[in-house]
């Protein structure tokens, strides 16, 4: 299997050459990654942020809550074209025109294996499938959660230390083991747990994007 190669930059985000994505992940490369954050709202009108469970075997932050549908950009790819993450992670089909640009969100952590340097390009999708609806990829994703935007708000910013969101499990072939069922979630549950404030961001854009506001930016 051919390595995946992504194209790498420099602080002020000036194309430098191509890397494979391990290894600028291995030396601290600046690299372009598509976040595409679904957001829903049910029947009685509860609005949530939903987030994947990623696979145990995901080399950076394993078995953990992230961003809906995300995905580093392949060599020469724009950022829209990101969109296959949603159609490859989830099964949705969308096109650029569904999508709320809110900006680049820069990102850099790093830990024993990784330096982790990222140029993200975030945006927002409103699909309002019910989660055993959507069709993941197991090598990626092995469940899905919807949390209530007050919840994490509330979660994030300390007001509550744990929360209870709707979940829904897969297993290795994409089917669901379940219908749903109540989690109970700590800051320790997401990926990135105290040091990533990015999702405090997103529940307070996603707010402002039920309340109709349009003026958006990561």
């Amino acid at each position: 299997m051919k390595p995946e190669v992504i194209d790498i930059f420099n602080e002020r985000m000036e194309l430098i050459g191509t890397a494979p994505r391990k290894e600028a992940h291995k030396v601290g490369n600046w690299h372009k990654v598509f976040h595409c954050w679904v957001l829903t709202k049910d029947a009685d009108g509860n609005e949530y942020v939903v987030f994947q469970l990623r696979s145990k075997e995901k080399d950076t932050v394993p078995n953990s809550l992230d961003i809906s549908a995300a995905g580093h950009l392949h060599s020469g790819e724009t950022p829209a074209q990101g969109l296959r993450e949603l159609k490859e992670e989830l099964g949705i089909k969308a096109t650029e025109d569904n999508l709320k640009f809110l900006g680049v969100h820069v990102e850099v952590w790093c830990d024993e294996k990784t330096i982790n340097r990222e140029f993200d390009y975030v945006y927002f999708l409103r699909n309002d499938l019910e989660l055993h609806s959507y069709k993941v990829q197991p090598s990626e994703v092995i469940g899905l959660t919807k949390i209530k935007i007050e919840d994490g708000i509330s979660l994030f910013t300390k007001e509550k230390n744990e929360i209870t969101a709707l979940s829904i499990h897969y297993d290795e072939k994409g089917k669901a083991v379940n219908h749903g069922f109540n989690q109970k979630l700590e800051i320790s549950s997401f990926a990135g747990g105290e040091r990533n404030n990015y999702f405090i961001k997103i529940f307070v854009l996603a707010k402002q994007y039920f309340e109709g506001k349009t003026l958006l930016y990561i």
